[in-house]
C-alpha cells in the first residue's frame, strides 16, 4: 500500500550567511533539523551531504529562494531552464542568491542519476 502521507521532503534555506536544513515528514513531523549554521560556500555541499547521511530518506527537495525574477513567481520544479533563469536574475539579490544557488547545485549534483523532484519557492518576484 502506498504511503498516503507522501514522501519526506528536504527543505533547504540558504541565505546570505546561513544554511538551514530540515526534513519535513509526509505527516507534518520534522524528523531531522540542522539549525542555522554559517558554512563557507565550499562547505555547503559537504554540509548537505553530511546532514542527509543521518536524516531519513527524502523523496523530494524544496529550496527557499529570495528572488526568481519576473518569470519565476510560484513554486517551480528545478530543471536546466529554471537554473539558467535563476543565474540570469541572481543580481536582483546579490547577497542571497549565490549561496542559494550553491545549495541548489549541491542537491542537483549530489546524485546526478537521482531524478527525485527539486523545486524552488521564490519568496519575492
Amino acid at each position: 500500500m502506498a504511503d498516503v502521507n507522501g514522501p519526506d521532503i528536504l527543505v533547504v534555506d540558504a541565505g546570505s550567511s546561513s544554511l538551514h536544513l530540515t526534513v519535513l515528514g509526509g505527516d507534518g513531523r520534522e524528523p531531522a533539523v540542522k539549525p542555522l549554521i554559517e558554512p563557507a560556500a565550499r562547505e555547503t555541499a559537504d554540509t548537505i551531504e553530511e546532514f542527509l547521511r543521518d536524516a531519513p530518506r527524502v523523496g523530494a527537495t524544496g529550496h527557499r529562494l529570495v528572488r526568481g525574477g519576473p518569470r519565476l513567481l510560484r513554486p517551480t520544479v528545478d530543471d536546466d531552464d529554471v537554473r539558467a533563469e535563476l543565474t540570469r536574475t541572481a543580481g536582483l539579490a546579490p547577497l542571497h542568491m549565490p549561496p542559494a544557488l550553491t545549495a541548489l547545485d549541491a542537491t542537483r549534483n549530489r546524485r546526478p542519476w537521482d531524478h527525485r523532484p527539486r523545486a524552488g519557492l521564490c519568496t519575492r518576484a
